[in-house]
């Protein structure tokens, strides 16, 4: 399945274009490398599981493109995808600049930090709200904190892009909100 059959909703043409360009990329590296990491942990995925995370990682990177003007937090789960496409550098940046403008910083959740943990909940129940209106998602992969301790499903932030010039941005769907600005 394509980031672009979960839609709920037709978007305007240069948000479609720049999510076509999501799914015409080339995620083969970071499915080899998801599923050889996986294995080492004694979780081996099957193929239909990491068809499912490699979509909901898609759907994160739609994310900045959506709402570019708020910080957004990602699963455990979607994170080791997002993890394994970073490592491949090269891949990552060229992607991040063609599809958001710029590279989506990557920023871990220390988990004895109370307060910007309780920051990171709310970033977490904002994404999914996101998510769930523009797209259909795995509900295993992008858990409702109601289903599970916060501390099993949330572990990472990003916090917007650095920007190339000369990107056109599209507008962003969602206001900007003084609650999911920049993470740090």
């Amino acid at each position: 399945m394509q980031l672009l059959d979960t839609l709920r909703q037709t978007l305007p043409k240069s948000h479609m274009e720049r999510l076509a360009m999501i799914d015409a990329h080339d995620f083969s590296l970071v499915r080899t490398k998801l599923a050889r990491d996986m294995a080492e942990k004694g979780q081996p995925l099957s193929k239909s599981k990491l068809d499912a995370t490699i979509l909901a990682l898609k759907q994160y990177y739609m994310l900045p493109i959506v709402d570019s003007e708020n910080a957004h937090a990602i699963s455990k789960d979607v994170d080791g995808a997002w993890h394994s496409h970073i490592l491949f550098t090269r891949d990552y940046v060229a992607f991040c600049e063609k599809v958001t403008g710029g590279i989506m910083h990557h920023e871990p959740l220390l988990e004895s930090a109370g307060g910007e943990f309780d920051h990171v909940k709310n970033l977490y129940n904002y994404t999914l709200d996101i998510l769930h209106q523009l797209c259909n998602t795995d509900e295993a992969l992008w858990p409702s904190l109601e289903q599970a301790s916060p501390e099993s499903v949330i572990i990472c932030v990003h916090f917007g892009t650095s920007v190339n010039h000369g990107y056109q941005v599209p507008s962003p769907l969602f206001r900007k909100d003084a609650r999911f600005q920049n993470y740090n």
